[in-house]
C-alpha cells in the first residue's frame, strides 16, 4: 500500500511556478527546485515524474492561476481591455518575476518536448481567443474598422505582447511598454479612457 503524501502538491507546484518564471527551466536545477520546494530529489521524482513533468504541472498552474484569470479581469473591460493586457506587462505586482512563463517558455521551446509545449500553446492560445473575441466584438458593434481581420490581428498582438515580454524581462529600467504598443494600439482601438478614470488592480500575468 502507497504511503499518503506528507506535503501540499498545490503549495510545490507553486513553488516550482514561481522558481521556473524567474530563472527559467534550463537554469532551473533540481536542487533549486529542492530548496524551494522543502522536497528531497526523489520526493519530487515520486510525485512529479522528471524535471520537465514538473516544469510542464508548474507551466499548467501558471496558466490556471495567472494566464486565465488575467485574460478574465481584461476580457471584462470591453474592448478597453486589450489595452489592459498591455499595459499590465508593466503594472503587475512588483512582487511577482518579471514578464511571462508563456514567453520564457518560448524562448526554450528546442530543449522541451511535446508535453509542456502542448501546455504553452494552450496558454497563448487563451490570450489569441481573448484578443481575437475583443476585436471581432468591437468590428461588429462598429468600434473598429469593419476591414481588420480578427484572426490575422490577433496573431499579431499574441506576437508583439510576447514580445514586449520577453524584451521588459530582460531590461525594464530601458522598456517603455506604452510607448512600444501604443502606436500599434491607437491605429487599432478607440482612445484609450479617461487617465482619470479609476486605475484598475495591478495584474499577475
Amino acid at each position: 500500500m502507497a504511503r499518503p503524501r506528507s506535503f501540499d502538491t498545490d503549495s510545490v507546484l507553486t513553488s516550482a511556478m514561481m522558481l521556473f518564471w524567474q530563472q527559467g527551466y534550463e537554469a532551473t536545477s533540481i536542487r533549486d527546485l529542492e530548496r524551494a520546494s522543502g522536497l528531497t530529489a526523489p520526493s519530487l521524482y515520486g510525485a512529479f515524474g522528471n524535471k520537465e513533468a514538473l516544469f510542464t504541472a508548474a507551466l499548467q498552474r501558471y496558466v490556471d492561476t495567472v494566464i486565465v484569470p488575467a485574460i478574465e479581469a481584461s476580457t471584462a473591460l470591453g474592448l478597453s481591455g486589450i489595452r489592459t493586457m498591455f499595459n499590465s506587462i508593466a503594472d503587475k505586482d512588483p512582487a511577482l518575476p518579471r514578464g511571462c512563463l508563456l514567453a520564457v517558455t518560448s524562448c526554450e521551446a528546442g530543449e522541451l518536448s511535446g508535453l509542456p509545449l502542448e501546455v504553452l500553446e494552450v496558454g497563448l492560445g487563451h490570450l489569441r481567443t481573448a484578443l481575437h473575441n475583443g476585436l471581432a466584438f468591437g468590428i461588429a458593434t462598429g468600434l473598429l474598422d469593419p476591414t481588420i481581420d480578427p484572426s490575422a490581428t490577433a496573431d499579431a498582438l499574441v506576437a508583439l505582447h510576447q514580445g514586449i515580454q520577453i524584451l521588459y524581462r530582460s531590461s525594464p529600467d530601458h522598456i517603455d511598454v506604452r510607448a512600444i504598443a501604443g502606436p500599434v494600439l491607437d491605429r487599432l482601438l478607440p482612445p484609450p479612457p479617461d487617465p482619470e478614470a479609476k486605475a484598475p488592480a495591478q495584474s499577475r500575468m
